[in-house]
């Protein structure tokens, strides 16, 4: 494979993130919303309705809404929120002004099958296997910690809610929850919508993201600075030069969009062999040692999938008399490729012994 080939195909591996340099928003609807409907038993939920709800009903009986986002999978690893905003419409209520506020979740929870479609959805249904119900996390057999939800105390962001409009939450803690979540996504569990629960009625009807106008379903703005562009090195590569260094794989700069001098160093391999170069989306944790001092320092699954796709080994490039080889790689400059992350990992190999040896891992992250 020519090195222009090469470089075409690592790019090849590269997904549109963003539609802009400088700060992007990224607009995100729910990848799960729930009702908690007050009842001892958790008896009631609504995981596919076209609703969700909070407050008081005229009996004085609870109503929390939970809502979710897939904050990794829309904003690139690394960013920095600016700023979140969270839009709902609600359509139906017999209360004034209530203040509504949100609280970040501390649990997992569910969405089944339930569709609380009579009456306005404000009774709910009967609870589904994996609905969150208030007194389930995931019905039948996973609870809250306490009933109604497991959420922060101090609110992140509270809207007065008044009659059928559209609404807006935003403040600097809800900034702060987007994130965290986007730093840890293990621990994204979402919002709850809840109100003082004081005086009934006060309960509010919201679309959820089954409405079927795309306009009512909640939609979370997140403003972010995507990653400043970076090349770290994952671990040492094992020793087979001459010269008693490690096999070692490095940028020759950073890989800033634009670069048409960025390039991938091949060091210290075997002498007058041959390199060819794995590529990855994630790195081994631990590494999988392999003999020799040498170790795959490459995520498995995702190797294999650029290995099924054809984009990846890349070479088999020649090394010269000290095992080296510069492979260039002008990097175009394209936007939708800001934030992009790629890990690279080489093998040397030695065509008189068939002696291979591995590098270390480089971590590419564009910007």
């Amino acid at each position: 494979m020519s090195r222009f080939v090469a470089c075409a195909a690592i790019l090849a591996a590269a997904v549109a993130v963003a539609p802009a340099q400088g700060q992007q928003v990224a607009t995100i609807t729910p990848s799960k919303d729930n009702t908690l409907y007050f009842h001892p038993l958790g008896m009631f939920s609504n995981g596919v309705g076209t609703h969700v709800f909070a407050g008081l009903n005229a009996n004085a009986r609870a109503r929390r809404a939970l809502l979710a986002f897939d904050i990794a999978g829309s904003v690139p690893a690394g960013s920095t929120i600016v700023s979140a905003m969270l839009q709902l419409t609600m359509d139906q209520t017999i209360a004034g002004t209530v203040n509504c506020s949100l609280h970040a979740l501390t649990a997992d929870w569910g969405e089944g099958t339930s569709n609380a479609f009579t009456g306005g959805g404000g009774g709910g249904a009967a609870a589904t296997p994996t609905d969150a119900t208030w007194i389930h996390t995931f019905n039948p057999g996973s609870f809250w910690t306490a009933p109604g939800g497991d959420f922060v105390a101090t609110a992140s962001a509270t809207t007065p809610v008044g009659s059928s409009s559209t609404y807006l939450w935003t403040s600097n803690q809800m900034a702060t929850d987007v994130q965290n979540w986007l730093n840890a996504p293990a621990t994204n569990f979402g919002w709850i919508l809840r109100t003082p629960e004081t005086v009934p009625p006060s309960a509010k009807r919201f679309g959820s993201r089954e409405h079927p106008s795309a306009a009512n379903r909640p939609t979370l703005f997140v403003t972010f600075t995507p990653p400043s562009a970076s090349a770290t090195i994952n671990g040492v590569g094992c020793n087979v030069s001459a010269i008693g260094l490690p096999y070692s794989l490095t940028a020759n700069g950073l890989p800033t969009l634009g670069n048409a001098s960025f390039a991938l160093n091949f060091m210290d391999g075997h002498a007058n062999g041959v390199a060819t170069l794995y590529v990855a989306q994630g790195l081994a944790i631990p590494p999988l040692p392999v003999g020799n001092g040498c170790n795959i320092y490459l995520d498995i699954a995702s190797a294999l999938g650029f290995i099924a796709s054809g984009i990846s080994p890349l070479g088999p490039f020649p090394l010269d008399g000290l095992g080296a080889f510069t492979m260039p790689l002008p990097l175009p400059l394209d936007p939708a490729l800001i934030g992009f992350t790629i890990d690279g990992q080489a093998i040397s190999i030695d065509p008189t012994t068939g002696q291979s040896a591995t590098s270390n891992a480089l971590s590419l992250v564009l910007g």
